[in-house]
């Protein structure tokens, strides 16, 4: 497959199965720690690079409320009239852009990207107010950090958005290659085991993949096209999403939705 074509996959799926039955289909000794395979893997990374890792975004991850980071923003947000009245070249006038600056788009977010969500939360949570960044004691954040973890299961049980519905729509991808693998600790090929079993060691993650695909079936996601071509292709076909709806799916510059939730084999309709 080219470099520049999309792979074949077109839906996301939301699991039908439960937490228990996942964490079932786990061997036990995919838990075990190993002292010497920890060290030596630290000792590696120490010297290639400072590794980043943030927990609490994989308690929210595609909740449009909860999530922490990458937060789309809605057709309010965009002072977009209504669905029905906007034609496509009203969509053209707002989001039409040469590739140029779409590339300058993709350089500045892979390279400073980070910096820029620590700093002024660019592209976070809509929750934290203005001001908001991840440096200053003085920020609004901060306080986030302290609300006693007891909501979290509250959030969990209560909201329609959930804990198996995030790590289940996260998706694999061939990252790479092998120095994807060897590199970036599995994070892209072993994706949605990961977001399951994120205190598994990593070196477990291609058996650990297995299993959770296994248990998936058909609810696992993952997409096969380069992935240099995937993040410039979301670059250009992930604009905004609508205010309402249960579940709700990128839209282009176009207005179009391309990516489809997966239908729910009972009859009850996911779109």
């Amino acid at each position: 497959m080219s470099i520049f074509e999309d792979g074949p996959e077109d839906r996301v799926c939301l699991a039908k199965v439960t937490l228990k039955d996942i964490h079932a289909a786990i061997p036990k000794h995919l838990w075990k720690k190993s002292i010497l395979k920890g060290i030596a893997w630290t000792l590696r990374d120490v010297a290639l690079c400072t590794a980043f890792y943030q927990v609490n975004s994989y308690k929210s991850t595609g909740s449009m409320e909860r999530d922490e980071n990458y937060v789309p923003k809605t057709r309010s947000e965009l002072k977009m009239a209504d669905e029905k009245t906007m034609k496509r070249k009203d969509y053209a006038e707002i989001f039409e852009e040469t590739p140029l600056w779409t590339l300058t788009r993709m350089v500045i977010m892979q390279t400073i990207g980070w910096n820029l969500y620590l700093t002024y939360n660019t592209l976070g949570s809509p929750v934290y107010p203005e001001g908001t960044n991840h440096w200053f004691p003085s920020s609004p954040l901060p306080k986030y950090y302290f609300i006693p973890y007891i909501w979290t299961n509250h959030w969990i049980v209560m909201d329609t958005w959930t804990f198996l519905r995030g790590a289940a729509t996260t998706i694999d991808r061939p990252l790479m290659g092998w120095q994807g693998r060897f590199f970036l600790h599995n994070i892209s090929h072993d994706h949605v085991a990961h977001h399951f079993f994120s205190s598994i060691p990593f070196w477990n993650g291609p058996e650990l993949t297995k299993h959770v695909r296994k248990a998936l079936g058909d609810d696992y996601n993952s997409d096969s096209t380069n992935t240099w071509r995937a993040l410039y292709r979301s670059f250009v076909n992930c604009e905004f999403v609508e205010d309402e709806g249960d579940i709700i799916m990128w839209k282009n510059r176009q207005g179009e939705q391309l990516r489809r939730v997966a239908a729910d084999p009972t009859g009850a309709s996911d779109e």
